[in-house]
């Protein structure tokens, strides 16, 4: 019996030599063979794909999730401190406000001041001029109230 199957396994190795070397030629000159093995290799690259996508937005609202909780707990545990340090860091500003109150009084004048110089300024360019002068809204050149062109830049007013 032994020998028997000793004389069997190359006929059988030649076969699926065979079986293989026949495969391939049809590989190479059947384009219907080739079309359908690669369809077969499309679909499943796509559903490992779908698989992948799945188990990415799965990992992404578990480590949200995660996240979340983390912050709870967190909030949970420090809240008082957080609260406490906010307090403070407050209090802090308010009485540096308070501790130089006469800066930003100055600072406020000062900034009156330049107002007041800037609206003197824009009232003496305008010195002169009517309020019932029209201007060309590209130039600036005086132009008749009823002109729908400028004399000077030819633009559609």
């Amino acid at each position: 019996m032994h020998q028997a199957f000793f004389h069997a396994v190359p006929v059988i190795m030649i076969l699926v030599g065979i079986a293989i070397f026949v495969f391939a030629v049809f590989m190479m000159f059947s384009p219907a063979l080739r079309g359908r093995m690669l369809a077969r290799q499309i679909k499943s690259v796509r559903y490992a794909t779908d698989i992948a996508k799945d188990d990415i937005r799965k990992t992404g609202e578990n480590m949200a999730g995660a996240a979340i909780d983390t912050i709870g707990n967190i909030l949970d545990e420090k809240g008082d401190r957080l609260q406490d340090i906010a307090s403070q860091t407050l209090g802090r500003q308010t009485q540096a406000i308070l501790d130089n109150s006469d800066k930003l009084e100055e600072l406020t004048d000062l900034t009156s001041s330049a107002v007041a110089k800037t609206v003197a300024k824009a009232a003496s360019a305008f010195k002169g001029k009517s309020a019932g002068d029209v201007y060309c809204k590209y130039c600036g050149t005086p132009i008749d109230g009823d002109s729908v062109f400028c004399k000077k830049c030819g633009k559609k007013q």
